[in-house]
Order: structure tokens, then sequence, then C-alpha cells
């Protein structure tokens, strides 16, 4: 067995969710950092204290807004991190600038982040709208962050080092060490370390594979799990891994039954559909990689077959109509 065998394993996931959830926890404790990525003139020991984001709809929350208690007139800084440019996101940010604005009746800056390149060229810096000869613009602060690259590593954005294999075109399983070797170079709490190590792996997972991670966070990953933001993530994984593992064994279920079906008859055909889903162990695998990560106690092997079998069995009247079509 080799050393990551006897390590828990983290699923890898390639959606936007775990970097945007990660970048506000990150940004939401360096707020120092968030400013001065953004441009912010602060004086030296200038105190900042994080604002509510929600608006009063609430469906509508930005995603930080950070307040300097700074001499002279007040101001705050709206902050919205995006992993790709979609002119739909415009109005959305617009709004929620306008009611922080009218609702903290100081000016509110809108400072939109590109946490990451990818293949895009164009990161907008405002939007206009025309319509009868006239023309209303609206603009915004656009930070890139791989723009930051030496900041990061050597200056003032050190706390940010877990988003380091973003701002590069071709990153290398080398960059996580060094990422792990300026996060345990800050004066800061063991906790906060910690917490940072977290957020490079789950940020890695956008582009490393899952044993590169594990090779590079070995000695970490005991202390990783028992981080509560971690906890949470991998909850959602085990949410997510029960609706995926129903829906790839419903389908196993399906096409094997539909195959067998047209050879040896409908009644065959369930049987050897359902017998398939149970095979292929997608939801059992799944759930209970999440709960040894976890450390909390899983539901039956039959109780987890009981559930597909409900499922598979709700496909039988579909089925049986589809193949006497």
């Amino acid at each position: 067995m080799s050393p990551s065998d006897s390590q828990p394993r983290m699923p890898v996931r390639k959606d936007i969710s775990v970097l945007d959830r990660a970048a506000k926890r990150l940004f939401g404790e360096a707020p120092r950092a968030a400013l001065l990525l953004a441009g912010a003139r602060l004086p030296e020991g200038v105190t900042i204290r994080r604002e509510d984001v929600s608006i009063n709809i609430a469906e509508h929350r930005a995603d930080q807004v950070f307040v300097p208690d700074v001499p002279g007139s007040p101001w705050a800084i709206h902050m919205e991190y995006v992993t790709q440019p979609d002119p739909r996101d415009h109005p959305n940010w617009l709004y929620k600038n306008g009611c922080l604005n009218r609702q903290l009746k100081i000016p509110v800056l809108l400072v939109v982040v590109y946490l990451e390149k990818g293949d895009y060229a164009t990161f907008h810096a405002g939007c206009t709208l025309e319509g009868g000869g006239i023309l209303n613009t609206h603009g915004w602060h656009v930070v890139l962050l791989w723009d930051f690259v030496e900041a990061i590593r050597h200056g003032a954005l050190r706390e940010l080092a877990p988003f380091l294999s973003l701002c590069l075109d071709h990153p290398t399983e080398e960059i996580l060490l060094e990422q792990k070797a300026i996060i345990k170079d800050l004066d800061t709490s063991e906790a906060r370390r910690a917490e940072l190590i977290a957020s490079s792996m789950m940020i890695g997972r956008r582009q490393f594979s899952e044993s590169a991670l594990e090779a590079a966070f070995r000695e970490e990953l005991p202390m990783l799990k028992e981080m509560e933001f971690v906890q949470e993530w991998m909850a959602e994984c085990r949410q997510e891994g029960l609706f995926q593992g129903r829906e790839e064994g419903r389908e196993e279920g399906r096409q094997e039954g539909r195959q067998e079906g047209l050879e040896q008859g409908i009644e065959k055909g369930l049987e050897q559909g359902i017998e398939k889903g149970r095979e292929e162990g997608v939801l059992i695998g799944r759930i209970e990689f999440a709960g040894q990560l976890l450390g909390r106690p899983l539901p039956s092997r039959a109780d987890l077959l009981a559930m597909l079998m409900e499922e598979l069995q709700a496909l039988a009247a579909e089925l049986d109509g589809e193949l006497r079509r």
C-alpha cells in the first residue's frame, strides 16, 4: 500500500463553486490584501471591517464589501470574484452596487477580480446600453489576478498564495509546493495557515489530478479533514454524490434493461437492468468515501441498495412503454 492509500482521499471537482467559495473565504480573511489588490491607497495600520453583503432582496448578495476606517470621507469596496467573463453578469453587478450605494449611504466602488485567464482575451471593465441614439455607459474597476504574480510570491499579497497556480498559463505540480512554502513562511496563526493550505488544495483541483494533490499535501490531509469549511464542502460532495450515483445507476439499469429486453423480453430486461444498477456501485462508492472522510456513520448497504432499487423500479413502466412501441 502506497503512503497516499492510508490518507483520506478527496474528490476531484472542476466546477466553479469550489473556486468561488475559496475566493470569498480567502479575501474575506485578508481584507487589506484585497484592497491593495484593488489599488486602494491605505494608511499603515488602518482597520477594515466587512460589511453585510446582503441586499434587501434576499437572492442578491455581493461577494464581499469592505469598509476601511480611513480619515476623511468614508468609502467602501464592493468585490465580485469572477472565473470567466460573461456579459450576463453585468446587470447583476450594477444592480447590487446601486443597492449598496443607497443602503450604506457612502460611495461603494465596484471592483471585479478575474481569478483566472483561461482562453479568454477580453475582460470587461464596463458595459454600454444603446437605443434610439442614446448611450448609457457603466464602468467598474478591473483586477486581473495574474498580473500580481510577483506580489503574491514575494510582496504584500502573499496571503493570496493559494491562487498562484491560477495565475500561470501552464502550472506544474511544483507550484503546489511553492504555494505551501509561501504559506508556511507567513507570519500568521496556525489556524490561518491551515486554512490557506486547505484553500490551496481545493483551488488546485481545477488544474491538478487527485494523485498530484495528495502527493503535495499528504502531511496536511489529516488536519484538513477536521476543518469546518472543508467538512461543509465534503457534505456538499456527499449530497452531490448521492444524486449523481442515483442518476448513473438508473441510466446503467435502463440501458442494460433495454438491451436485454430487446433480446430476451421485457421481464428479463428489467431484472438485468436492476441488477446492473445495483452492481455498478456508483451510489455506494461515492457515499462511503464521503462518510469515511467526514467520519460520520453511513446508512447500511441494504438501505442504500433499497434506495437505488426504488429509483430503478420507478423506471419499469417507462421502459415497458418504450420497448412495446
